[in-house]
């Protein structure tokens, strides 16, 4: 089992920042290993604020919540459709209507599972 880490790292002196909700820790771990999949995370293309976590953090919480059956694979695609497109869903938008509901439950039980591990 692999040792998860939610402080900050040592050494870093860049600004500290919380996230304001699920949602944005969700896109921000996104954005995040997208830039690592593609090999171009580089310290001019990330913002120089840390954050309490890494994006491993929040991936690997959202699998928790997978293999809990407390989410399924319909959460985890329409989580990582809004993901690669770096935005919340907008309920407004005709084609975004049916993962409307599925994106809510999957940030407000990630939301659960964040805010019990600040505690």
């Amino acid at each position: 089992m692999s040792k998860r880490r939610y402080a900050l790292k040592s050494g870093n002196t860049a600004p500290y920042e919380l996230f304001n909700d699920a949602e944005d820790t969700w896109l921000w771990a996104s954005a995040n290993t997208e830039l690592m999949l593609a090999a171009t995370r580089d310290q001019r293309s990330l913002k120089l604020t840390q954050r309490t976590c890494e994006a491993a953090d929040v991936l690997n919480a959202f699998e928790r919540l997978m293999r809990a059956g407390t989410l399924a694979a319909r959460h985890a695609q329409v989580a990582a459709r809004f993901g690669l497109k770096q935005r919340r869903r907008n309920g407004l938008v005709p084609s975004e209507q049916a993962g409307a509901l599925l994106w809510e439950e999957a940030m407000d039980r990630l939301a659960g599972l964040i805010a019990a591990r600040r505690t």
